[in-house]
């Protein structure tokens, strides 16, 4: 599996196969020679002038011939951009290179070498946001043992894609106009009951006001309102494609004009301003396009300075006075548990951009002593597919969708204990590899426990009617398998600290089983349209596959006694049908 299938994922500007993570070659002109008039040309021009003409005639032809225009040129500018880019950082390599190693004769790489390491950095920044370093988590590691032979480390501080222009900040498209008030409730309909319940730092009640202050008549209007619906229109947009709605949805609109207001939300104090920031990183992480330069590692770091700064991380912020009387209390509550779930929304955010690229945590569990949100799975809830995000504070669904995000970041919270305990170089703290094991399998233990609990969620049935709740991956039962063995795989694979699955067969029989079942589950997932199709899932797709052949290959070619094998050897259809799956994702 290549990285280069996501690039036949539609791109909201309406171009496909454009890869943000190489140069760019696209051709906006031809010059052809002149020649005299004729017939055929005078049939040419007659052809063009009725093809402005019916342009003109259909605005909105008119406008996606007018966006895919400016889309050309964007990409065109960043492709010169890069082009300077990558060769000012050639020079710069070579010339480091020739005082480094003076006199010594310069082996060239054969042209396959190092190519599965350099992809495993291209989309472990992309993917989280980067810009230089990548650690083990991102897989770097496994590609290099993949290789024929060790590569050299400056290739960690070279290969990183610096675009120095940002289209979406410096030229937004302020005038734009907003979609009709029932289409804008749909998508926030749409938002509510996907992305929402995954980081549900946002009062829906407080959501559907600012809509509707959005859409009054008055001439005045709060920045806060208007970018927190343009941020919620665009992260609802850019998951339409499951919900098989007709019509032209475009992301980067509703993104571009919010980021106009941006800097009038960052100015507030209060919880606004950790909710716009967690926003753009939601954005980020959940966006196909190629516009992907803001770091969101950098930004999750300002937004944890952020939390730490306004006290989120202690459990004595959320004390309320005994001297409340009920209404104000309930009030006051429901506010607390706004901020709760901000705090534990960054922390969430913070795994995932953390373990794809492989960096330290920006939020360790050592400086936290605030309790995750209180949720209730025991309440009887309707039989239908309706969404829970939405509901009222306190309600029966309330807290249902409460246990679904409380759940999510229970998984998370075990990648960061993974990543600290087997994917962390720590030079001042070692421990002899049965240790390393016996953390391993403690860590095996908790997700094993983690994944059993999958049942008590409010799941919708896989044969159940399509609609935005049943279209979630996050209520969905196949989603959460997929989390377990994604988990299984960061376990068991190569790591820094443990690296024993070329010798150990029950480490490499781990590997090969959670990577078959990540890659049937992805295929599963990307076949009913409940997949996240995102530079994150992309990267995910691509270190399953990466893990089934390391899996293979060392099964296939370990002849000697001491290296590990699993237990039976898998048949050339399972490998050709493991194969197709994970390179059609």
């Amino acid at each position: 599996m290549h990285p280069s299938t996501l690039q036949s994922q539609p791109h909201e500007s309406g171009l496909s196969g454009v890869s943000p993570s190489s140069p760019l070659t696209i051709s906006a002109s031809v010059s052809v020679p002149s020649c005299p008039q004729t017939p055929a040309t005078d049939v040419t021009a007659a052809k063009s002038a009725a093809t402005k003409s019916n342009l003109n005639a259909d605005p909105l032809r008119r406008r996606n011939v007018q966006k895919l225009e400016r889309r050309i040129r964007e990409l065109m500018d960043c492709n010169e951009s890069l082009t300077q880019q990558l060769r000012r950082s050639e020079e710069v390599t070579r010339r480091s290179e020739d005082v480094e190693r003076p006199g010594t004769e310069v082996v060239q790489d054969s042209p396959g070498d190092g190519e599965v390491a350099e992809e495993v950095i291209q989309m472990s920044l992309i993917a989280g946001g980067g810009h230089h370093f990548v650690g083990s988590t991102s897989g770097l590691l496994l590609a290099n043992l993949l290789q024929s032979r060790p590569q050299p480390s400056s290739s960690l501080t070279t290969s990183g894609w610096k675009p120095n222009s940002l289209p979406g900040l410096t030229s937004p498209q302020a005038n734009s106009g907003l979609p009709p008030k029932t289409l804008a409730s749909e998508l926030l309909k749409a938002y509510c009951s996907h992305d929402h319940l995954c980081y549900p730092f946002l009062s829906t009640k407080s959501l559907y006001r600012s809509l509707d202050a959005v859409y009054e008549e008055s001439s005045a209007k709060d920045p806060v309102d208007a970018f927190f619906v343009d941020m919620t229109l665009a992260i609802g947009t850019a998951q339409v494609h499951k919900f098989n709605w007709n019509g032209v949805y475009d992301a980067e609109t509703h993104y571009n004009r919010a980021m106009t207001r941006l800097a009038d939300v960052l100015a507030r104090d209060g919880i606004e301003r950790l909710q716009a920031l967690l926003l753009v990183c939601q954005y980020r992480m959940g966006t196909t396009s190629s516009n992907t330069t803001t770091s969101v590692w950098h930004l999750i770091g300002v937004a944890a300075r952020t939390c730490l700064e306004m006290g989120l991380h202690r459990a004595a912020t959320y004390a309320l006075p005994q001297t409340l009387d009920d209404a104000t209390r309930k009030v006051k509550e429901e506010e607390m548990e706004t901020k709760r779930r901000c705090f534990w929304s960054l922390v969430a955010l913070d795994r995932v951009t953390s373990l794809a690229l492989g960096r330290p945590l920006a939020l360790q569990l050592e400086d936290i002593d605030v309790d995750l949100p209180p949720s209730s799975t025991a309440d009887q809830l309707p039989e239908d597919s309706s969404p829970l995000s939405s509901a009222p504070y306190g309600t029966p669904q309330y807290r249902a969708a409460t246990s679904v995000f409380v759940h999510i970041v229970r998984y998370r919270l075990i990648c960061g204990k993974i990543i600290n305990a087997l994917h962390r170089s720590a030079k001042h703290v070692t421990f002899p590899n049965a240790s390393y094991e016996e953390m391993r399998t403690a860590l095996a233990r908790e997700l094993q426990e983690w994944h059993t609990e999958t049942a008590s969620l409010p799941l919708v049935k896989s044969d159940t009617a399509a609609s935005p709740a049943s279209g979630s991956s996050f209520r969905s039962e196949e989603w959460y398998r997929l989390l377990y063995h994604n988990g299984m795989l960061m376990l068991f694979r190569p790591s820094p600290c443990l690296n024993d699955a070329a010798v150990n067969s029950h480490a490499l029989q781990n590997v090969y089983d959670s990577a078959r079942e990540a890659i049937s589950l992805y295929a599963s997932l990307h076949r009913s349209r409940k997949l996240n199709y995102s530079w994150i899932t992309m990267h995910a797709v691509f270190l399953a596959g990466l893990s089934y052949i390391f899996a293979l290959r060392h099964h296939f070619s370990g002849s000697e006694p001491q290296r590990a094998r699993l237990h039976t050897t898998p048949t050339i259809n399972q490998v050709v049908n493991d194969t197709r799956a994970c390179s059609k994702v």
